[in-house]
């Protein structure tokens, strides 16, 4: 997660909860496009960023409720989006069951997503995160759900990084 540099919460520009319906997925998506217009990003990326967010509440709809949530259980998909000067950062979260025992895998490389033999075709939402986003963390647990943090930063400042940042 960002944090400022004094060590507190970042301070969210966006919070928004959706139910977990698919239909509402289209809404997220133009939201998330229009934020980035705004910030400035380039076409490209604004395609990058929609689709990584798509993959990210698109596992929450088909695999974070999957069981039968408690009663007491919040059923949904938080986003909260943090705009900085140079970036922008997208934490999704759902309450739900988390990845289980086989955790948060995606595939290394569109090669080994291809390899013939394979049993099951599962990972390429993940990888797809990964080669769009500058940056992507995982976080999961059973009790709370799964976040995701994705990071995008405008071509201007990623021109600018540091070699080894990332």
């Amino acid at each position: 997660m960002t944090t400022p540099h004094d060590g507190s919460q970042p301070n969210f520009h966006f919070e928004v909860y959706c139910p977990v319906e698919k239909q509402l997925l289209n809404i997220l998506r133009r939201f998330i496009t229009n934020v980035a217009e705004e910030m400035g990003f380039a076409e490209e990326d604004i395609s990058k960023i929609e689709i990584a967010v798509d993959e990210a509440c698109s596992n929450v709809v088909q695999h974070a409720y999957a069981k039968n949530p408690l009663p007491s259980q919040r059923t949904g998909i938080d986003l909260k989006l943090l705009l900085e000067p140079m970036a922008l950062t997208i934490h999704i979260q759902d309450h739900g069951q988390g990845p289980g025992s086989g955790g948060l895998r995606g595939e290394p490389s569109l090669q080994a997503y291809q390899a013939p033999g394979k049993d099951r075709y599962r990972g390429l939402g993940i990888l797809i995160m990964k080669e769009f986003m500058d940056e992507v963390h995982f976080q999961s647990d059973p009790d709370n759900g799964t976040r995701v943090m994705l990071r995008k930063f405008l071509k201007s400042s990623r021109d600018k990084r540091s070699p080894g940042y990332q």
